[in-house]
């Protein structure tokens, strides 16, 4: 039973630390799906950004009021070329040269032919990615043909606009992963000291039916099935020694009860033949239970009911009266063997030792039937004699 306890044990944590290796790689996976997924979607803002901007930039351009800063005359001629590095626009009454200078950055024109400030590009609307940027191509109207625009911004420039909110992202994502994962570590923790206890509550249980003392840091589950198992055993042990009491035998010492012993005594005035009641009270016992406690005591008085068995034939019905007192059915005239008997007792008893504490006791005794003819009279007369006998113990 241990070794499969043992194994079901293991196996549950083991399962357990596979959970949470597996968990810390896909939190790995989780996070860097977070910040991908973020990070293309920052992108794609970017770029409907920049998409609308193209827009507005073609808008603008298309009778060049912004390179310009006047109306075209429409009824003149007007052209626009480059030519030497620079774009040469003509409103139909005067020509003007626009550098490089005149536009940000980010912003490019492109004649029909693909011609530019810098050289000649292959264009085309749309999507495009010119000289480090990606952005997009418009097309505006010069006259009776279209020129191009091109709006873009650099990807690092992209992705450095949304570092902050995407370490932000990132970190939350990872510290929210980190605490499952702790949760999932502390749950381990804590599962596998509740199996150990369940395991020794359980092993404990079907070995001795004792409940083993708990240390207080267990769940409240194992606490309740602790409570259980505890009544279930004083429940047990109530039974057993009911059952054993039914059939006239002590739950500890294994001797005969009271009640068997009184039988006893009854059947055998029936039988009208000399017989002796010898009776007995322990000596010291009591310090024993004091300083030691009742476990300790109760295997004193196991002790005293083996060494009695030795002491007595096989014939003498020997009982435990109740608590430290013993009652044996001698058969023969106990009188004159008292002296012989009463010192195998204390030579018996005095080979217990309790923690260095020592065991006596002292005996009186009955003869059926010069001192009584009932079990009562025999009773009385046994326990004045062995009272008397403690007190002459006392005294020496």
């Amino acid at each position: 039973m241990r070794g499969a306890s043992d194994g079901m044990r293991q196996s549950l944590i083991g399962r357990l630390n596979l959970l949470i290796k597996r968990f810390s790689l896909v939190s790995v996976l989780f996070v860097a799906a977070v910040a991908l997924t973020f990070s293309f979607a920052a992108y794609r803002n970017a770029m409907d950004g920049i998409g609308r901007e193209s827009v507005l930039w073609a808008s603008h351009l298309k009778d060049f009021k912004v390179l310009s800063g006047r109306e075209t005359d429409r009824t003149g001629t007007s052209y626009a070329e480059f030519a030497d590095g620079v774009l040469r626009v003509n409103d139909g009454e005067k020509s003007r040269e626009i550098d490089r200078q005149n536009l940000p950055e980010n912003v490019m024109i492109f004649s029909p032919d693909g011609r530019s400030f810098d050289g000649v590009y292959s264009v085309k609307e749309g999507v495009a990615k010119i000289g480090g940027y990606v952005g997009f191509v418009r097309k505006f109207s010069v006259g009776s043909s279209y020129w191009y625009v091109f709006v873009g911004r650099r990807f690092s420039d992209i992705f450095l606009s949304h570092v902050p909110f995407l370490f932000v992202l990132a970190v939350v994502s990872f510290m929210y992963a980190w605490t499952i994962r702790l949760f999932l570590v502390k749950t381990k923790d804590s599962l596998k000291k509740d199996i150990d206890a369940l395991t020794s509550l359980v092993e404990t249980f079907a070995d001795s039916g004792e409940v083993p003392v708990l240390s207080g840091t267990e769940s409240r589950e194992i606490r309740s099935l602790a409570k259980i198992l505890y009544d279930v055993s004083v429940k047990m042990k109530e039974e057993q020694v009911e059952a054993m009491q039914k059939a006239g035998t002590d739950g500890l010492t294994g001797l005969a009860n009271k009640a068997a012993f009184e039988e006893k005594i009854e059947s055998r005035i029936l039988q009208d033949r000399v017989f002796s009641l010898i009776f007995m009270d322990l000596n010291g016992f009591k310090p024993i239970n004091d300083k030691l406690g009742h476990d300790r005591g109760d295997e004193v008085l196991k002790e005293v009911a083996a060494k009695l068995r030795r002491v007595f034939r096989e014939c003498d019905f020997i009982s435990r009266w109740g608590g430290d007192e013993f009652a044996v059915l001698f058969e023969g005239d106990a009188e004159k063997l008292y002296d012989g008997i009463k010192e195998r007792v204390i030579r018996a008893l005095d080979e217990i030792d309790a923690d260095g504490m020592k065991v006596s006791a002292a005996v009186g005794y009955a003869v059926w039937p010069v001192d009584g003819r009932t079990a009562g009279q025999l009773f009385k007369t046994a326990d004045e004699r062995m009272y008397a006998d403690k007190i002459v113990s006392k005294s020496r």
